[in-house]
């Protein structure tokens, strides 16, 4: 194994690609599970030590110089796994992300009284300020053994949910 091949191998280069296959849309509710499925292949032989997902949303505010650009992670799971990948072998998981995107004040207005009232004020306060886009994303990464370099896809997702 020559010099070049070394280090192909350690920046994963020809090594382990991961592809989101789908993701069941719309996510419709405020709390629930993210599903779908993504497939890992390789041109060598490889070992995936870890899966990550996230469950994500990218908030973009004003234009030109005065562009604003916020990532907020609403869920993170990971899983520890033993998996082979062997040449040009294609390997399909499936997977779920739990998430919770109630707010305080979500919480806060579903009491009765005066906690129910101040949570309804600060949801409708909150709404106001918004001016922004959010964009939600589900980001998959398989951590490859003996590179750095993760495989990482990312698919943006539907949300119709008033968040």
């Amino acid at each position: 194994m020559g010099l070049f091949s070394k280090i192909k191998g350690w920046l994963n280069i020809g090594g382990v690609k991961l592809s989101i296959l789908e993701v069941i849309q719309p996510i419709s509710e405020k709390i629930g599970s993210v599903h779908g499925s993504f497939q890992l292949t390789s041109k060598t032989d490889r070992k995936v030590k870890k899966y990550t997902y996230r469950f994500l949303v990218i908030e973009t505010k004003g234009r030109g110089e005065d562009k604003e650009v916020k990532e907020e992670v609403i869920a993170e799971t990971s899983q520890a796994v033993e998996v082979p990948v062997g040449t040009n072998q294609v390997i399909k998981v499936e997977f779920e992300i739990p998430y919770n995107m109630e707010g305080l004040a979500d919480r806060m207005s579903q009491k009765g009284g005066l906690m129910g009232a101040m949570g309804k004020m600060a949801k409708l306060a909150s709404k106001v300020g918004e001016k922004g886009i959010k964009d939600y994303f589900v980001e998959v990464a398989a951590d490859v053994e003996g590179t750095p370099v993760d495989a990482v896809d990312k698919m943006p997702v539907r949300v119709a949910v008033a968040v």
